[in-house]
């Protein structure tokens, strides 16, 4: 309820609109979530063309040690993110679907990948591993559409 999304389509793209409407703070919250706009050409089979894969992301993207921020992207309460997915010629007659799902243990999944590959001593390493599946399955999408081009 926080969000509209608004796509408008265009001769050759979508242009997808995201807007903080409802939440009185950034969206996403903190650094643990991501939001993962992407657009993609599905086959009549409705496999994806992995060379037709876009992402554009709406998060807070820190190191794990939480000494560096590579980039915060996340809106403020009335602001809009704004994306074109231009859709490639070769491609034509086929589907393309935008997508917009939200990874809400994203930072935890850098994290438990980091502490498997590097565990310290005593690390109980079926638990990391048990926390590290739950993260990878906690995603959601909040909106798709698919477009006949």
């Amino acid at each position: 309820d926080g969000v509209t999304i608004r796509l408008v389509r265009e001769a050759d793209s979508a242009v997808i609109h995201i807007t903080n409407s409802g939440a009185g703070h950034k969206l996403p919250t903190y650094l643990t979530p991501k939001m993962a706009v992407t657009g993609k050409v599905l086959t009549s089979k409705g496999k994806y063309i992995d060379e037709t894969f876009v992402e554009k992301s709406i998060q807070w993207m820190v190191s794990l040690d939480l000494k560096k921020e590579y980039f915060d992207t996340r809106l403020d309460p009335g602001e809009t993110f704004t994306a074109r997915f231009r859709f490639p010629e070769k491609h034509k007659g086929n589907v393309y679907e935008i997508d917009v799902r939200v990874f809400p243990d994203e930072f935890y999944l850098r994290f438990f990948e980091a502490l498997l590959k590097d565990p310290p001593g005593g690390i109980d390493r079926d638990l990391i591993q048990k926390a590290l599946n739950d993260a990878k399955s906690s995603d959601y999408s909040i909106y798709t559409r698919r477009i006949l081009f």
